[in-house]
């Protein structure tokens, strides 16, 4: 029942979240970072013959990077170079990969700490609940002492001392709301970041029937037009 035990563990929940949000801003800032070079990468080629003749560079630059990689890899296996326009083609839109819920071990690692806020609350619930159980067994005897009955000011004193316990609640749940507001909208604009890259994607790479790509495919390996039939069919 210490006066200064209920600040001491407000303030310990304060620096934990406080800690945890300089952790979280150490994983999500480069993600950032990462996004926003990917953009300007594929913004770079004005034209889909200009994204085409540098696929290898790009798949090089991607493969060196922590959040896209494995997306890119992916996406990478559905593209195909039409030697007709000289430009990349899939079967699949970009937004099928390179979507927030599909950035596997990156995204993970943030989620982790997605728990911290309710940690931080819960916390300050139990520090609050008891306290206010030993500091109302420890005024039990000064309250019923008195044979006529609990006297105002021991009353009054107990009150004074359990409403300061309810100070390491309060601080608990702010932490936890703020923390919580932060996450939200880093994963927010992580989201519109990589609905950017795909929408830039998009622009420069045509969509097509993996039909109609495997048909060009096929015709430039110089197969006869019942081989070509045949495998079409079995596709």
């Amino acid at each position: 029942n210490h006066p200064g035990l209920p600040w001491g563990v407000s303030a310990l929940i304060v620096f934990w979240g406080l800690f945890a949000l300089l952790r979280f801003r150490a994983r999500i800032l480069p993600m950032h970072q990462e996004l926003t070079d990917a953009i300007a990468t594929i913004a770079a080629h004005g034209t889909p013959r200009s994204l085409a003749r540098d696929l290898e560079t790009l798949d090089t630059h991607f493969a060196n990077t922590t959040l896209l990689a494995s997306a890119w890899r992916a996406y990478r296996a559905t593209l195909f170079v039409s030697e007709k326009t000289e430009t990349l083609q899939s079967a699949e839109i970009a937004e099928k990969h390179f979507h927030i819920e599909h950035l596997g071990h990156p995204l993970s690692r943030i989620r982790s700490l997605q728990s911290i806020p309710s940690l931080m609350a819960n916390t300050g619930l139990v520090f609050t609940f008891f306290s206010l159980v030993a500091a109302i067994h420890a005024a039990a005897d000064g309250i019923l002492a008195h044979p006529s009955g609990p006297s105002s000011p021991a009353i009054q004193e107990l009150l004074q001392i359990t409403s300061f316990k309810f100070l390491t609640s309060i601080a608990g749940i702010l932490t936890a709301m703020l923390f919580s507001a932060v996450i939200r909208k880093h994963l927010r604009l992580l989201e519109e970041r990589l609905r950017h890259f795909a929408t830039a994607l998009t622009r420069l790479i045509q969509e097509v029937p993996r039909e109609a790509m495997v048909f060009e495919h096929l015709a430039h390996t110089g197969l006869h037009t019942d081989a070509r039939k045949e495998l079409l069919e079995q596709l």
